[in-house]
């Protein structure tokens, strides 16, 4: 069984906690609850008998364990980056007219730490940078309206188009709340980006200080101040990004596929 994200009702439970610490943000992470009525059953069902549950973290791991599944069921299989289209650009050239561009790729939900983001970018803007937010609106958009002299949206992209974006960019930032991996962070991470992202999900991709920055969910502070760091330090963002493109290689699809071969062959071995 593959599973993609944490758990339901840990991911539940994270969103109760979301919804009373920020409740503006609520209507743009939709509820569980409005699954069908024995979805949540069959989902159960589904994971009392399989032999084994892929996922794409220790933080989804550590999800399903903390709601009682056996850690024997469970391995952890990072998902892969296509590096074929995700590829680093060329050498940047220093250019004192050119911005300072962050970048989130993502649904624009509370689920990704969205407000977080804003707050922590309004704190850290400056003349000469930009914040892009690529992906759609999830549930209400009027959360956004306060925060819209910050950022410009752009909608979806294809996948080479994305791709472009990244090399475009001088850092990325997902400041994530709940997550399965995280695979936009790998993406920007194969196109030589320096991330600024939390551990929950992306924590076994991304090592702080080497590939960017992990900080503490919720801490709008934290991001701002990672911001600075890399605005002011374009050598530590280039040696950051080359680290990133550097580490993104060990996580293509083949190795992915690796992983799921071993787990379905350690149940043969077990039977």
């Amino acid at each position: 069984m593959n599973y993609p994200i944490a758990h339901h009702r840990f991911h539940r439970a994270v969103q109760r906690e979301e919804h009373e610490r920020d409740p503006e943000f609520a209507e743009t992470w939709p509820t569980l609850d409005d699954w069908p009525a024995d979805y949540e059953e069959q989902i159960d069902r589904e994971i009392q008998v399989a032999d084994r549950i892929l996922v794409g973290s220790s933080y989804a791991r550590d999800s399903f364990i903390r709601e009682g599944i056996n850690s024997t069921k469970l391995v952890v299989a990072p998902y892969g980056v296509d590096l074929d289209i995700f590829t680093p650009g060329p050498p940047r050239v220093p250019d004192p007219a050119r911005a300072f561009n962050a970048i989130f790729v993502g649904q624009l939900s509370q689920r990704k730490g969205l407000s977080y983001l804003l707050k922590a970018y309004r704190q850290f803007r400056k003349p000469d940078s930009r914040l892009t937010l690529v992906g759609n609106a999830v549930g209400a958009s009027a959360p956004l309206r306060r925060y819209a002299d910050l950022y410009r949206q752009v909608p979806h992209q294809t996948r080479p188009a994305l791709a472009a974006m990244y090399r475009e960019a001088d850092v990325f930032v997902f400041p994530t709340l709940l997550e399965g991996m995280g695979l936009v962070v790998l993406e920007a991470m194969a196109c030589g980006l320096p991330v600024i992202t939390t551990a929950n999900g992306p924590g076994d991709i991304v090592r702080d200080g080497v590939d960017g920055f992990v900080v503490p969910p919720r801490d709008a502070d934290a991001i701002c101040d990672r911001l600075e760091r890399l605005y002011r330090d374009p050598d530590l963002r280039a040696e950051m990004g080359r680290n990133a493109s550097a580490r993104a290689r060990e996580f293509d699809w083949a190795a992915y596929a690796r992983r799921a071969l071993e787990a379905i062959a350690a149940i043969s071995d077990c039977g």
